[in-house]
């Protein structure tokens, strides 16, 4: 069985194969993601957050 994630998957590849030369990067507007030490196509999403300030004059 799959290991569970506690964030949505949006993109699945694989097995990527140890012997080939390839460099994973993973980006998504409005996320921070790093990459997993010691391993090559694990990363962590981190949400970042937003704050909307409407300024009104009297």
């Amino acid at each position: 069985m799959p290991k569970q994630c506690k964030f949505p998957v949006g993109y699945r590849i694989g097995p990527l194969h140890k012997g080939h030369d390839f460099v994973v990067v993973a980006e998504k507007e409005g996320y921070v993601m790093e990459k997993e030490p010691g391993e090559s196509a694990v990363f962590r999403a981190r949400q970042l957050s937003r704050i909307e300030v409407k300024v009104r004059s009297k």
